[in-house]
């Protein structure tokens, strides 16, 4: 919705401006029948029995005019991580850094590209051409002008620069005058440094696996059985401890995502979840290790008061209460 359809609507309206009025009819009317069948289909998801969707999934506004420069600052910090191009910190004669500037240069060559390719779009008789540009601008503009970036994770909200700025600079490198020659024999260089690297990481452990608790539990079945053995089949827990003993316990332990909300008090985390997944009678317990969300002891007390007891297993803190345990008012869906 936010980068196909947008483009096609303009591409049609700036190929109706060039007098193309039966190409740019068809493609007005395509992003239109687009967006009409991407709104039953979302429609028609929870009728025929799937999952229910967050009103208002898309909250994003326009940034604030103090909050610009961050997300300006944060548009080219998640540029350079996208491409792995980033040299700022890095030991200028390390053999790493050399393989990051391999990557810049390959980058701002894209880069350079796709800009003599926009100089000269509103000319441009491809209209494939015009849809990856269109689709690639809506979409740098909607990341800086609005209130999606919040950090180096955000650079995911950029597809279009990975997907389409090579296919444009495929397409359109001859355009520009560049021999072929150079670019061949720059190939094997620029595959050299890219193959390099992802070499390296299929071969040693996963640091992300390694560092952030609760992604990769050591035992996981002494989990399971604990809560198993005292009946405790329904509850609540951090995002990534509620969707692990969830899918490895094959859905006989229900354990459902929170996060704190506005007053402190864990309600629904609604992201990559269902309404009907929190309706359980008999939810006694929390369990949490990685404090995503702000789920940990002071927010579980807050909600549910104190637990009757706490256990420590994997260094999962699993909260126990004698009583059913009721959300409070309210849900968090983050961006």
């Amino acid at each position: 919705a936010w980068i196909g359809i947008p483009a096609v609507g303009l591409v049609g309206l700036l190929l109706l401006s060039r007098g193309q009025a039966r190409l740019g009819w068809r493609l007005l009317l395509s992003a239109a029948a687009c967006l009409l069948i991407a709104k039953l289909l979302v429609a028609a998801i929870p009728m025929l029995g799937g999952f229910d969707t967050t009103p208002g999934d898309l909250r994003n506004t326009f940034v604030s005019l103090d909050d610009l420069p961050r997300n300006v600052r944060l548009f080219f910090e998640c540029i350079l991580a996208l491409f792995g191009a980033n040299p700022f910190g890095l030991e200028v004669t390390a053999f790493d850094t050399a393989i990051v500037i391999i990557h810049l240069t390959l980058m701002i060559f894209l880069i350079w590209v796709i800009w003599r390719m926009a100089r000269t779009a509103a000319r441009e008789p491809d209209t494939l051409k015009l849809l990856l540009l269109s689709a690639l601008i809506l979409n740098l503009c909607a990341f800086v002008f609005s209130t999606t970036p919040r950090d180096l994770g955000s650079a995911r909200y950029l597809p279009t620069l990975t997907i389409f700025g090579p296919l444009l600079a495929g397409l359109c490198w001859y355009d520009v005058g560049i021999p072929a020659k150079p670019l061949w024999r720059a190939m094997p260089i620029i595959a050299a440094a890219f193959l390099i690297p992802f070499g390296r990481q299929m071969l040693s452990p996963i640091p992300e696996l390694q560092e952030r608790a609760g992604l990769a539990p050591a035992h996981p079945r002494e989990v399971i059985e604990f809560l198993e053995a005292n009946q405790l089949t329904e509850g609540y827990g951090s995002y990534w401890s509620a969707g692990i003993f969830t899918a490895l316990s094959d859905g006989k332990l229900k354990v459902r995502p929170v996060a704190a909300g506005p007053e402190g008090k864990l309600v629904p985390l609604e992201w990559q979840s269902a309404r009907q997944w929190y309706k359980m009678k008999n939810a006694r317990f929390l369990i949490f290790k990685d404090d995503s969300f702000q789920v940990n002891s002071w927010t579980a007390i807050r909600t549910w008061g104190y637990p009757m007891d706490r256990t420590e297993i994997d260094g999962y803190i699993i909260f126990r209460w004698p009583r059913p345990l009721d959300l409070a008012e309210g849900a968090v869906t983050p961006h």
